[in-house]
């Protein structure tokens, strides 16, 4: 995964974990971002609403703590054996997801 800090110089991130295709957030958010691919780019929002809890997305979150961008899906064309008129067969199969695609942007939080 591409990491990015937001300003470069930021020092106090929040903590997160990789495991597979899945991030964790601090032990409070789980996103397993296989799962959020689609055919077209996907950016997710971690924020800190008033309590300052972690919630996904901006509706009630306060300030920007992170941002997941996932690519949109990519896809194989096979052509495949003649089908009975003589005209080739063509099959599309999506590119497994590879987590390493993705960016994760890191704002510098406050204390």
């Amino acid at each position: 995964m591409k990491l990015l800090f937001v300003p470069e110089a930021g020092k106090k991130n929040i903590g997160y974990q990789i495991t597979g295709n899945s991030i964790d957030f601090n032990n409070e958010i789980s996103l397993n971002l296989e799962t959020r691919e689609r055919e077209y780019n996907i950016n997710v929002d971690i924020c800190i609403d008033k309590s300052r809890s972690l919630v996904c997305g901006t509706a009630v979150g306060l300030k920007y703590v992170a941002q997941i961008f996932i690519p949109a899906r990519k896809f194989n064309e096979i052509i495949g054996e003649p089908d009975s008129e003589g005209n080739p067969t063509l099959t599309i199969e999506p590119v497994r997801f590879n987590i390493d695609n993705c960016t994760l942007t890191l704002w510098e939080m406050e204390d």
